[in-house]
């Protein structure tokens, strides 16, 4: 049985990895699919360098990331060179691996593949919305699957009625839909802890995509962001930047005194390095800190913070269920978004 695997960055590579010595896979039957935004972009695409020599694919294809408007509006090659491999496995039998449910890439692989089983890998917070557009039946609104019909010359309205999870997250079984639990290795290792120094993981939460409100109001975000510099005010406070956060809004963030960091690696990668780790590191829900707790015997102090409820404007029931798996994790303090100044000092 052939596998093809969709990924899209470098942080769902591991549980990509951890899929293969689960089922496993060969290296002969494995194929692996690696979608980018920017092909040109050398040093935020450096990791795939990696992925091109380890050898557990038979085959490897680096893609340029389209959609099926952008590509009726400016054409696109990235496609039909995505269909015309694709076409070359339809007619034996394959398992396909994505950390993305219901995107154009993996309705138009489904389609053509027609798979015995659609595996959704660990996309940290994303794997929480999945199931939540399980639940809800959301797929595609019917003039956009339409519009895919007639450009990709195939019926696209057909639904994914089953899907796998393959998590390690305490996810809620739902319908016919299966899961399969893994574990992280945890691993051994040294910690100096700086007990002058915090950590902030930044966040996409209060950034609004494209025709669609931020999770919550950006006003939110930056009053906890001023009462955590309150609370720690004689302490250095390290803002990690999110890949998404643009340029305006961490200079602003940068106002409230606190030493901007970019990073293009996943933070996990990041922390393994640290010579001296400062002693908390908080976020925002998310699922770095509850990685860390898994892969790593010694971790420093670990804050998330939990918003209301009644400040999310979208994605409440992601949330929620999210929280509530981070609840069974005697490893993570979760704090209220109004409780930042409660916060013991130890």
């Amino acid at each position: 049985m052939n596998n093809i695997f969709l990924i899209y960055t470098e942080h769902q590579y591991k549980s990509l990895f951890h899929s293969i010595k689960h089922f496993n896979i060969t290296k002969n039957k494995a194929v692996l699919f690696v979608f980018v935004k920017n092909r040109g972009n050398k040093p935020k695409n450096s990791w795939i360098k990696n992925v091109l020599t380890d050898g557990l694919f038979k085959k490897t294809f680096v893609i340029e990331e389209w959609s099926v408007v952008n590509s009726i509006i400016r054409g696109s090659r990235s496609a039909k060179y995505f269909v015309n491999i694709l076409n070359s496995f339809s007619n034996s039998r394959c398992r396909l691996f994505s950390p993305i449910y219901n995107s154009d890439s993996v309705n138009l692989a489904y389609n053509i593949l027609n798979p015995y089983d659609l595996i959704i890998l660990d996309d940290g917070n994303a794997s929480f919305s999945v199931m939540v557009q399980r639940k809800n039946k959301y797929t595609y609104n019917f003039t956009y699957s339409l519009l895919s019909s007639f450009f990709h010359r195939r019926n696209m309205l057909k639904s994914i009625d089953e899907i796998t999870y393959f998590t390690k997250y305490n996810l809620p079984s739902i319908g016919n839909d299966n899961i399969i639990k893994y574990e992280e290795e945890v691993e051994k290792n040294l910690l100096k802890l700086d007990n002058n120094c915090v950590i902030i993981l930044g966040s996409t939460i209060y950034i609004a995509p494209p025709n669609m409100k931020s999770i919550i109001d950006p006003s939110d975000y930056f009053n906890t962001l001023a009462e955590i510099r309150n609370k720690f005010k004689s302490k250095t406070i390290k803002y990690y930047a999110h890949r998404f956060e643009n340029e305006e809004s961490l200079d602003s963030i940068g106002k409230f005194g606190f030493e901007i960091v970019k990073n293009n690696r996943p933070f996990e990668k990041v922390f393994k390095d640290f010579e001296t780790c400062p002693h908390i590191i908080m976020s925002y829900g998310s699922p770095i800190l509850d990685n860390l707790t898994r892969m790593y015997e010694k971790i420093p102090r670990l804050i998330t913070i939990r918003m209301d409820l009644s400040k999310y404007r979208r994605a409440r029931l992601d949330f929620e269920l999210i929280y509530k798996d981070f609840e069974s994790n005697k490893n993570l303090e979760i704090i209220n978004h109004n409780k930042i100044n409660e916060i013991e000092n130890r």
